[in-house]
């Protein structure tokens, strides 16, 4: 075997790990979901709250209010999704939740959270 073809044998595996956090990072730790909160969630400030919990944890995505339920899609590493779902769960003060849906979906890529 030539040291050309042993080099490339050796630097290739070499080459993918380092690599591999980035996708592995990027891939398996990132989630998306669909957050659906009902009850008293108009007229309280509910956008701009998501929107202050999604910028503290780097969180992407957006948020809007359809039909008297807010709507959330949401992107971000899984434990900072766990986090902002806590957020939205307790809600800004004068809100009531009388339900709350999470669905998961598949990773679209957001760049920043918007308020819709």
């Amino acid at each position: 075997m030539s040291i050309i073809c042993l080099l490339a044998k050796l630097a290739l595996p070499a080459f993918l790990y380092l690599l591999l956090p980035q996708f592995t990072t990027k891939h398996f730790y990132m989630k998306h979901q669909q957050i659906i909160i009902a009850g008293k969630v108009e007229n309280t400030g509910f956008r701009f709250y998501a929107f202050r919990g999604a910028s503290m944890l780097g969180i992407r995505g957006f948020v809007l209010v359809n039909e008297g339920r807010v709507i959330v899609e949401a992107e971000g590493e899984d434990s900072k999704m766990i986090d902002f779902i806590e957020w939205c769960r307790k809600g800004p003060e004068g809100s009531k939740i009388d339900s709350f849906v999470k669905n998961d979906k598949e990773i679209i890529g957001y760049e920043d959270f918007k308020i819709l």
